[in-house]
């Protein structure tokens, strides 16, 4: 094991007074004690022995750490202080160094009580007390007694520790002299620091708010962006659904081309209300004494005429008196639907100009007891009489032609009146069967006033009329197996939209009351069923037919707001 050798000073140690503290060797082996020095001469003197150990039982045992709040808030660490301890001093260096610092404890500070484990950390008490050399003291909490820079507080501790680092008596009085604190130094280094905290704390915080200012634009540009996308999106979703609209509205125009099919407009009548169809089919009564109910009531009263006795009779006379019992307006959607579109279909063929045409000149010169609807389409109220058996048949599924008799004088098709009498007389008794024109003459049924009879009120797009006024029975009606099922055909070649049998008041030489007559479905539609009792007790002349019209255009105009022209 290596063994140093012995120096030629003995210096005891602290606590081991036999050996030095140098070479470790013990006071026999140095050659000269003349030159011995003790560790109790730099501290006897300004702290006693037993104070040195003397440690008070309600005080831990602390020293100063670098991790204590006060002295780290605001002042920077300084570098630590490093001890060099040298073997090889001088035995008069050793000494000067002693004896100085021991004048410098015994002088001017006071002994702590506490010694190496003084746990004080207050600036005062270390200006006030001394410690031992073995006592560390923190660089900060020396900085603030002392105010020495970092190099003269290693060389002040150096000087302490060793007792003899080469410094002379010279350096020891300018450490000595530097110790002073300068309150007025210490005040401006603490304002100094204090405006460095604050300086750094505002520069981190404008730092932040640029930032934050960085972040916002850049949250203002997406924001911007979503926005515009947005818009765009929404301008996008427009076009598309205009495109959509369009590409839909040509290819329903497409299909309608390929079936034949014009679009229509399916509006009802004002007075049939906004929930005309909210069911396929229904019959709404019309209140007894409403202006509806009375303009249809005197319609009916007011186109009775003069008959032969022999078919609608009661007790074997004609009527001169329908009363009407109750009225049902029909709102069918499937025939009401077949109606607007072959009304749009008789005006688009005449391209607008049907009003011009010589039949509607000849309808407006002879005009019926019954009112125009549309001047556009030759549209009219007329009345039909039939079988009640079959009244329901033409109420929800309409009339068809192909089905009809083709006895009539006009051949197959379906026939109307302006006057209500006319009509009368095609309706059997629904007791006997017989009293018209189909089953004979005669009612044999007893208590006739008090039967019911049914008519119906058709709106009929008559169109382009041919007038009949010279019957023709080869030409209207056909021979026996070749019957018409067709109006007449034009000068080019083209048909008529419907046929009218004039009378002999306007001309005619064989019917004495007019007949229209219909050869295509949907060219008329059921509006108002009317049930009624024939009476001949309260006999009158007919109104007229300017007052039944005049009536019937102030009921259309001022009740519902129609207009026919």
């Amino acid at each position: 094991i290596f063994e140093m050798e012995a120096c030629s000073n003995f210096v005891a140690q602290e606590w081991k007074k036999h050996e030095c503290r140098n070479c470790f060797q013990k006071k026999d082996n140095h050659s000269g004690n003349q030159a011995t020095i003790t560790t109790d001469s730099t501290v006897s003197s300004s702290m006693p022995d037993k104070k040195l150990n003397s440690l008070s039982p309600n005080k831990p045992n602390r020293k100063f750490s670098k991790h204590d709040d006060e002295f780290h808030t605001t002042l920077p660490k300084p570098p630590s202080m490093n001890r060099s301890r040298t073997s090889d001093t001088t035995e008069s260096n050793v000494l000067s160094v002693g004896s100085n610092l021991d004048d410098i404890h015994s002088s001017e500070l006071i002994p702590c009580r506490y010694g190496v484990n003084c746990y004080r950390r207050n600036p005062t008490h270390f200006q006030k007390y001394s410690h031992p050399i073995e006592f560390i003291i923190e660089p900060v909490a020396v900085k603030l007694v002392t105010g020495l820079s970092s190099e003269q507080e290693i060389k002040l501790h150096d000087t302490n520790a060793t007792g003899a680092d080469g410094l002379n008596q010279k350096n020891n009085n300018e450490i000595s002299s530097e110790t002073i604190a300068n309150p007025e130094e210490q005040l401006l280094q603490q304002q100094y620091d204090l405006q460095k905290h604050i300086r750094l704390a505002d520069e981190r915080l404008r730092a932040s708010m640029a930032d934050s200012e960085v972040k916002f634009k850049k949250y203002e540009e997406k924001i911007e962006a979503l926005q515009s996308n947005l818009i765009a999106m929404a301008t996008y979703h427009q076009q598309l659904e205009h495109a959509l609209g369009d590409e839909l509205d040509k290819r329903e125009k497409r299909e309608l081309e390929k079936k034949r099919i014009l679009s229509i407009k399916r509006d009802t009548p004002s007075y049939w209300g906004p929930n005309a169809f909210e069911q396929p089919y229904r019959e709404v009564g019309i209140q007894i004494g409403s202006a509806e109910f009375n303009i249809i009531s005197q319609l009916l009263n007011d186109t009775i005429a003069v008959h032969d006795h022999k078919f609608g009779t009661i007790y074997r006379k004609d009527p001169t008196e329908f009363i009407v019992t109750n009225i049902h307006r029909v709102q069918n959607d499937k025939l009401w639907h077949e109606y607007c579109f072959k009304k749009e279909q008789i005006i688009e063929k005449h391209k607008g100009e049907l009003k011009d045409c010589a039949s509607s000149k000849y309808l407006k010169k002879y005009s019926f007891l019954t009112p125009l609807l549309d001047i556009n389409a030759n549209e009219y109220w007329l009345f039909h009489g039939c079988d009640q058996a079959i009244l329901p048949f033409l109420l929800h599924s309409g009339y068809d032609p192909r089905v009809s008799s083709l006895d009539g004088m006009f051949g197959g098709g379906f026939y109307l009146a302006e006057n209500s009498s006319k009509s009368n007389q095609y309706i059997p008794c629904p007791g006997c069967g017989a009293n018209s024109i189909f089953t004979g003459s005669g009612c044999k049924c007893h208590n006739q006033e008090n039967i019911l009879f049914s008519i119906v009120l058709y709106r009929a797009v008559l169109g382009d009329v041919h007038v009949a006024r010279e019957y023709d029975k080869n030409k209207y009606r056909g021979e026996k197996k070749r019957r018409v099922r067709r109006p007449p055909l034009k000068d080019n070649d083209i048909l008529y939209d419907s046929v009218l049998g004039e009378s002999m008041h306007h001309g005619g030489n064989l019917l004495k009351y007019r007949e229209v007559i219909l050869y295509e479905c949907g060219q008329a539609y059921p509006e108002y069923v009317i049930k009624f009792r024939r009476s001949a007790e309260n006999s009158k002349p007919p109104a007229g037919v300017k007052n039944v019209k005049d009536r019937c255009y102030d009921f259309l105009r001022n009740t519902f707001k129609l207009r026919p022209e």
